[in-house]
């Protein structure tokens, strides 16, 4: 399923997500119903859900508790709900302040090949941070960027985390908040989902600030970073496309390149979403 277009930027602070959570939509499974969610950390069903609020979830694997908000109705055709979570235990000590993000239909060779082509030369070397997901108990690693092209299949479903040694020689890459917090910009490419593939996403969070202290960090260095792959990226897409919603009904959804256009008429990759004729 395809999340409908939205503007990162427009959304108020109360909504952005804790670092952590940035993660490409994808099926989920609480109280036995599949559900979607977005990259704001809410959620969509697209079945009855038997929540209210108050009501605990934990999603285990280490992962924090979570406490039912609010139970709404659904915003777009197809779904049964929206789910607003917060946290059980209380809000982390650091809280994303800003963050900004592109989501897009590209083939995986096209952003290998963008990504190396594009990355600023004065912050140069660059490295990958890959981090899987707990459930498929692989330890992060860490890759060039230049050969990306060679191990980028066997780390698809992988958040990928862009790491200049300039900006940061050092870096505990075991602790996925540490690279959110540190400027690091996220790629994550698209998910298989039902047998299509969903849309690619880039993203970073550029400042954050310490509950507790006050204290805010900036990383305008790592948004310079960012904000050239987003130029850059935009300038690739040119395919406008649309997508079924569960109840039938069809809506525009991210762009595409014309790479990645061609690839899904000839049946090579079938994106979640499909050319606009």
């Amino acid at each position: 399923m395809t999340a409908p277009p939205s503007d990162w930027d427009n959304v108020p602070p109360e909504e952005w997500p804790f670092v952590y959570l940035i993660q490409q939509p994808g099926a989920y499974v609480i109280n036995g119903v599949e559900t979607y969610r977005d990259l704001y950390g809410t959620w969509y069903s697209t079945e009855p859900i038997d929540l209210k609020p108050g009501d605990l979830h934990d999603p285990g694997e280490g992962e924090p508790k979570w406490r039912v908000r609010s139970v709404e109705p659904p915003p777009e055709p197809g779904y049964q709900a929206l789910v607003r979570f917060e946290w059980a235990d209380g809000p982390p000590l650091v809280k994303a302040t800003r963050g900004r993000a592109l989501q897009f239909y590209a083939t995986d060779d096209e952003i290998a090949e963008w990504l190396s082509a594009t990355v600023p030369e004065e912050f140069a070397p660059y490295r990958v941070v890959v981090f899987h997901r707990p459930d498929a108990k692989r330890d992060p690693v860490e890759l060039p960027l230049e050969s990306m092209p060679e191990w980028l299949a066997a780390h698809r479903d992988a958040r990928l985390w862009l790491r200049s040694e300039a900006l940061s020689p050092s870096i505990d890459i075991s602790d996925e908040r540490q690279l959110s917090f540190s400027g690091l910009v996220m790629i994550q490419l698209g998910l298989e989902w039902k047998g299509k593939r969903e849309d690619s996403t880039i993203a970073i969070i550029d400042h954050v600030r310490h509950a507790r202290t006050g204290e805010e960090r900036r990383h305008p260095e790592y948004l310079r970073i960012f904000e050239r792959l987003r130029r850059s990226m935009r300038k690739r897409l040119f395919v406008t496309t649309t997508c079924a919603f569960p109840d039938g009904s069809t809506g525009e959804s991210w762009k595409m390149t014309a790479r990645a256009a061609e690839a899904h008429k000839r049946g090579d990759i079938m994106f979640a979403a499909s050319p606009a004729d």
